[in-house]
């Protein structure tokens, strides 16, 4: 019998949805509950039906239905935004960085960074311009972000504001140390 389809379980498997799912939880809760529900105690409900879900902390079972489509509306404004940021723009970076006329010469003077930064280059090009293109809004506005911190980057370069150089890369540390 030929193999007519094959199904894969995208949310953790394909892509890891965790922080858009937490978010969209989050902000059904707040409006339904009028408080927020702890990210642990959330993640507990992660393999139920969305429903069951939604009935462990629906005050009564009539406000389910709605929960649930506040739930998916959040899910459904922000799922591009968030491919754009975890996934896209990464893809968009690496295949800039690897444009560079010094790539070819990067042997010997890279302890990994070049590696790093240049893994997600390996691309399947006709896959990846449809999907830049679909979700053109989002990337776009997660390139103009990019640009927008490299110029500031590029500012204290020019200028030799070590201070301000040094804050910069200080809070791009903190922040990666807090969200992981």
């Amino acid at each position: 019998m030929p193999i007519k389809g094959i199904l894969f379980d995208f949310d953790g498997t394909l892509a890891n949805t965790t922080d858009l799912i937490l978010a969209a939880f989050d902000h059904t809760f707040t409006r339904f509950l009028k408080r927020r529900v702890p990210r642990e105690e959330i993640i507990k409900t992660f393999g139920l039906p969305l429903a069951d879900a939604m009935a462990m902390y629906a005050p009564s079972p009539d406000m389910i239905a709605d929960m649930r489509a506040v739930y998916r509306q959040f899910n459904l404004e922000h799922h591009d935004e968030m491919i754009a940021f975890t996934s896209q723009i990464a893809h968009v970076l690496a295949c800039s960085y690897v444009l560079s006329p010094l790539a070819p010469y990067h042997a010997g003077y890279s302890a990994g960074s070049y590696r790093d930064v240049s893994r997600v280059a390996r691309i399947n090009a006709d896959m990846w311009t449809e999907l830049f293109i679909d979700n053109k809004e989002p990337l776009v506005r997660e390139i103009d972000d990019l640009v927008s911190n490299l110029m500031k980057f590029k500012y204290c370069i020019v200028n030799e504001d070590a201070n301000e150089l040094c804050e910069l890369m200080k809070k791009g540390n903190k922040i990666k140390e807090e969200i992981g």
